[in-house]
Protein backbone atom coordinates (compact mmCIF):
# COMPACT_ATOMS: atom_id res chain seq x y z
CA UNK A 1 0.00 0.00 0.00
CA UNK A 2 1.56 3.18 -1.16
CA UNK A 3 2.42 5.98 1.82
CA UNK A 4 0.69 9.27 1.93
CA UNK A 5 2.41 11.74 3.49
CA UNK A 6 0.95 13.57 6.32
CA UNK A 7 1.49 17.31 4.88
CA UNK A 8 -0.63 16.05 1.55
CA UNK A 9 -3.90 14.80 3.82
CA UNK A 10 -3.52 18.07 5.77
CA UNK A 11 -3.69 19.90 2.73
CA UNK A 12 -6.29 18.06 1.07
CA UNK A 13 -8.35 19.03 4.31
CA UNK A 14 -7.40 22.53 4.37
CA UNK A 15 -8.79 22.59 0.46
CA UNK A 16 -11.86 20.97 1.70
CA UNK A 17 -12.95 23.40 4.45
CA UNK A 18 -11.89 26.10 2.40
CA UNK A 19 -14.07 25.82 -0.17
CA UNK A 20 -17.17 24.69 1.45
CA UNK A 21 -16.77 27.90 3.37
CA UNK A 22 -15.97 26.45 6.67
CA UNK A 23 -18.97 23.82 6.67
CA UNK A 24 -17.05 20.22 5.88
CA UNK A 25 -17.06 18.65 2.39
CA UNK A 26 -20.66 17.98 3.16
CA UNK A 27 -22.31 20.83 1.20
CA UNK A 28 -25.06 20.29 -1.02
CA UNK A 29 -24.78 20.31 -5.01
CA UNK A 30 -26.12 23.71 -6.13
CA UNK A 31 -27.84 23.19 -10.01
CA UNK A 32 -28.41 25.91 -12.29
CA UNK A 33 -30.16 27.52 -13.57
CA UNK A 34 -32.43 28.91 -10.90
CA UNK A 35 -35.27 29.58 -12.78
CA UNK A 36 -36.22 27.76 -16.42
CA UNK A 37 -37.10 29.69 -19.86
CA UNK A 38 -40.76 29.91 -20.61
CA UNK A 39 -42.05 27.49 -22.61
CA UNK A 40 -45.11 27.14 -25.37
CA UNK A 41 -47.89 24.91 -25.87
CA UNK A 42 -47.06 22.20 -28.74
CA UNK A 43 -43.69 24.06 -29.75
CA UNK A 44 -40.09 22.45 -29.23
CA UNK A 45 -38.65 22.94 -25.77
CA UNK A 46 -35.78 22.35 -24.23
CA UNK A 47 -33.40 23.51 -20.91
CA UNK A 48 -30.33 22.63 -19.76
CA UNK A 49 -29.90 22.38 -15.66
CA UNK A 50 -26.45 21.76 -14.27
CA UNK A 51 -24.82 20.70 -11.12
CA UNK A 52 -22.60 24.18 -10.34
CA UNK A 53 -20.52 22.57 -8.01
CA UNK A 54 -19.74 18.95 -8.65
CA UNK A 55 -17.16 17.23 -6.75
CA UNK A 56 -17.82 13.45 -8.15
CA UNK A 57 -19.65 12.45 -11.35
CA UNK A 58 -23.63 12.99 -11.01
CA UNK A 59 -25.06 9.80 -10.63
CA UNK A 60 -28.62 10.83 -11.46
CA UNK A 61 -30.97 13.80 -12.18
CA UNK A 62 -34.72 12.82 -11.26
CA UNK A 63 -38.07 14.77 -10.22
CA UNK A 64 -38.29 14.76 -6.98
CA UNK A 65 -41.71 16.32 -6.13
CA UNK A 66 -44.49 17.49 -9.18
CA UNK A 67 -44.50 16.73 -12.43
CA UNK A 68 -43.21 18.07 -15.58
CA UNK A 69 -46.18 19.14 -18.12
CA UNK A 70 -47.13 16.29 -20.40
CA UNK A 71 -44.56 16.14 -23.36
CA UNK A 72 -41.80 17.16 -21.66
CA UNK A 73 -38.82 14.53 -20.48
CA UNK A 74 -36.21 15.01 -18.16
CA UNK A 75 -32.59 13.06 -19.95
CA UNK A 76 -29.46 12.85 -18.85
CA UNK A 77 -26.59 10.80 -18.84
CA UNK A 78 -24.97 9.12 -16.10
CA UNK A 79 -21.82 11.54 -15.25
CA UNK A 80 -22.60 14.30 -17.11
CA UNK A 81 -22.94 17.73 -14.61
CA UNK A 82 -26.37 18.48 -17.12
CA UNK A 83 -29.23 17.02 -17.70
CA UNK A 84 -32.24 18.66 -20.31
CA UNK A 85 -35.56 19.27 -20.43
CA UNK A 86 -37.15 18.88 -23.70
CA UNK A 87 -40.04 17.66 -25.41
CA UNK A 88 -43.16 19.79 -26.65
CA UNK A 89 -45.67 20.44 -23.77
CA UNK A 90 -49.14 19.84 -24.56
CA UNK A 91 -50.81 22.44 -23.00
CA UNK A 92 -50.66 25.48 -21.45
CA UNK A 93 -50.30 26.28 -17.91
CA UNK A 94 -47.98 26.61 -15.02
CA UNK A 95 -46.19 23.46 -13.71
CA UNK A 96 -44.39 22.81 -10.40
CA UNK A 97 -41.59 20.37 -9.73
CA UNK A 98 -38.34 20.31 -8.53
CA UNK A 99 -35.16 18.44 -9.64
CA UNK A 100 -32.40 16.69 -7.25
CA UNK A 101 -29.53 15.77 -8.71
CA UNK A 102 -26.68 13.03 -6.39
CA UNK A 103 -23.53 12.80 -7.25
CA UNK A 104 -21.20 9.16 -6.86
CA UNK A 105 -19.59 8.66 -3.55
CA UNK A 106 -16.16 7.47 -2.86
CA UNK A 107 -15.80 6.73 0.94
CA UNK A 108 -19.37 7.56 1.71
CA UNK A 109 -22.54 8.68 0.10
CA UNK A 110 -22.58 11.43 -2.55
CA UNK A 111 -23.62 14.72 -2.22
CA UNK A 112 -27.19 16.00 -3.42
CA UNK A 113 -29.23 18.89 -4.14
CA UNK A 114 -32.50 19.98 -5.46
CA UNK A 115 -34.29 23.20 -7.06
CA UNK A 116 -37.64 24.20 -7.06
CA UNK A 117 -39.03 24.99 -10.74
CA UNK A 118 -42.02 26.70 -11.94
CA UNK A 119 -42.72 26.31 -15.52
CA UNK A 120 -45.73 28.56 -17.38
CA UNK A 121 -46.30 27.29 -20.79
CA UNK A 122 -48.14 30.24 -22.97
CA UNK A 123 -50.84 28.76 -24.93
CA UNK A 124 -50.63 28.41 -28.40
CA UNK A 125 -49.79 31.63 -30.41
CA UNK A 126 -52.98 32.58 -32.22
CA UNK A 127 -55.31 30.12 -31.02
CA UNK A 128 -57.86 31.14 -28.10
CA UNK A 129 -57.13 29.94 -24.83
CA UNK A 130 -59.84 27.43 -23.97
CA UNK A 131 -59.32 25.92 -27.74
CA UNK A 132 -55.50 25.16 -26.97
CA UNK A 133 -55.98 23.84 -23.78
CA UNK A 134 -58.32 21.32 -25.48
CA UNK A 135 -55.51 20.33 -28.15
CA UNK A 136 -53.71 17.73 -28.58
Amino acid sequence: MPKVKTSAIWLAAAMCIATAAGTGCRRELRLRPETLPAAAAQAAYAASICVANPGNPIAAFEIESGELPEGLRLEHARGEDCARIEGKPARPGRYRFAIAATEFGTMRSGRSGRVAYVLDVAPVPGRPQSEAARAP
